[in-house]
């Protein structure tokens, strides 16, 4: 009898937390539960990739502070109630997923006035980015007053970066992957990264100086005549001309090198990578290879940055044959292109922080034993 009344109350106790189970699960109210339904039948009908994506958006949710998670909440409540908002979000989104690597990392430390500036500069460019033809090089701020944005062609590029690296300073592998490259973007990134290579341990000599100094006057006459962008050739003359023949001159142009070269190799390894087009399930697989302590640093950064790099990572090793070595090259440039680019001083002696972004160090995510995206 004892055990008959046992069993029952161990019954009568497992229908009441089921039933309180289930109100906790699927809502104390009709209209709760039919939510609850139409999500639950919703991601049903969503495609692996797809729950993968959306699994991982809910955990990059939960990686935010509390108040990054509210402004979320405040931005998803405003964007459902107001649709002109909701398709401005969406076009900004189209425009941030386009951003190249070195944008995002400028964009991050930017206050609010300076990334509405940001915006308002490369809104009007980020539709044509992929598909045009022209470098676009920005200086220092000291410069940027008088100097404005250079517009190069590929073919330009090309002719700027031999003038630094000549045949005859060319390594054999450097000829030998010249001569495989067909495009001369692809040259022109080659010999970009050979010369940052080249150049970050470069002895101060007086041999070293003074070949480096022809370079880059060279590369003057260079700027001031056989360019197409007129304008700026024209600007460049009138902010020379103070400083043409005196001792600094030399000096004062080695910033302007430094921007153009490094810039050109971005632009060119950005436009590299996107001739590797991967898919969705790609990018995932990526995420399952870096180590969990990198997954948990990777969900740190905001969705579409995250993406990029885990992209990054899958291009790479998309790429085949001599295109697949230039772009590990580029990927170990673009992942110490902070330590990097401070260090090459063009055999002119330190370049003295004339990064034109002004950017911190970025936040790295590196496979063990591996590159960075």
């Amino acid at each position: 009898m004892n055990q008959t009344r046992t069993t029952a109350a161990t019954a009568l106790l497992c229908v009441a937390c089921g039933s309180f189970l289930a109100v906790l699960l699927l809502g104390r109210s009709t209209s709760e539960r039919r939510l609850l339904e139409s999500r639950s039948t919703q991601f049903r009908e969503l495609t692996d990739t797809e729950k993968h994506s959306l699994l991982l958006s809910h955990k990059d949710f939960l990686a935010q502070s509390p108040e990054r998670q509210q402004q979320l909440r405040d931005i998803h409540q405003a964007a459902m109630a107001e649709p002109k908002l909701r398709e401005t979000l969406l076009r900004f989104g189209n425009w941030w997923k386009q951003l190249s690597r070195p944008d995002w990392d400028t964009w991050m430390p930017l206050s609010t006035e300076n990334r509405l500036t940001f915006v308002q500069e490369h809104w009007s460019t980020s539709s044509t980015r992929h598909t045009s033809d022209q470098v676009e090089i920005r200086f220092p701020e000291a410069y940027a007053r008088r100097l404005p944005t250079l517009h190069l062609t590929t073919p330009e590029c090309l002719m700027l970066v031999s003038t630094m690296v000549p045949e005859q300073d060319r390594s054999d592998d450097v000829r030998g992957d010249l001569q495989t490259l067909k495009s001369d973007g692809h040259k022109a990134l080659r010999l970009n990264l050979f010369l940052f290579e080249k150049m970050q341990n470069a002895r101060q000599s007086p041999e070293q100086v003074q070949k480096a100094t022809d370079q880059v006057l060279t590369l003057k006459s260079i700027l001031l005549n056989n360019l197409n962008d007129a304008e700026w050739s024209t600007a460049f003359k009138t902010a020379l001309r103070p400083v043409e023949g005196r001792s600094w001159e030399v000096g004062w142009l080695t910033p302007i090198v430094y921007s153009i070269f490094s810039q050109c190799a971005l632009k060119l390894g950005s436009d590299l990578l996107q001739e590797f087009p991967v898919s969705e399930t790609q990018i995932l697989t990526e995420f399952e290879k870096i180590s969990p302590e990198q997954q948990r640093e990777l969900m740190t950064l905001a969705p579409a940055q995250a993406k990029g790099r885990l992209e990054f990572l899958a291009q790479t090793d998309a790429a085949e044959g001599p295109e697949q070595q230039l772009l590990q090259r580029y990927a170990e440039f673009a992942g110490h292109q902070d330590r990097l680019l401070r260090s090459v001083s063009f055999g002119l002696g330190p370049q003295g922080g004339n990064s034109t972004t002004n950017r911190p160090d970025a936040p790295t995510t590196r496979r063990q034993n591996s590159r960075e995206p």
